[in-house]
């Protein structure tokens, strides 16, 4: 089982039932429930919740949905958004357009997986990982709409 240490950060800071404001704000750890497809990875990850004070119940925070978003990419057998962008930095890129570049990806795609709206697939966390492992893929060919004159 891979358990995740980043507990998201809650911005949002109101109840989401009653929407009142005296909240106190917490994490709790949850196994990321796999359904049918038995080929993820167990993953443990921290749910950001909060206790209404209003309304005296316990939720999960508006962020909820990044932190399972995060534990699904781990289960697919990929990095978080957080890795990725570590990656990316790491790798002296100082923008999500340069990375795919470098990657061989559309423009927009690193922005997607940066700021949780989608998923790499496969092929593309091959990819990530084979940067992550140090090989230079400098040499993808990007032949992607993105780019002109090429």
């Amino acid at each position: 089982m891979i358990k995740l240490s980043e507990k998201i950060k809650i911005k949002i800071r109101f109840c989401p039932n009653c929407m009142g404001s005296k909240i106190r704000t917490y994490h709790e750890e949850e196994e990321l429930n796999r359904g049918c497809n038995k080929a993820w990875k167990r993953v443990m990850y921290w749910v950001p919740m909060i206790w209404c004070r209003d309304c005296e119940k316990h939720s999960a925070a508006f962020e909820w949905v990044k932190a399972k978003h995060d534990a699904v990419l781990v289960a697919m057998g990929g990095m978080t958004t957080q890795e990725i962008k570590d990656l990316r930095k790491g790798l002296g890129f100082k923008n999500a357009v340069e990375f795919a570049r470098y990657l061989g990806v559309g423009d927009s795609t690193v922005k997607r997986w940066e700021s949780r709206s989608g998923y790499p697939s496969t092929a593309h966390r091959m990819l990530l990982k084979l940067a992550a492992s140090g090989v230079d893929l400098s040499a993808v060919k990007n032949c992607n709409r993105n780019q002109s004159g090429e």
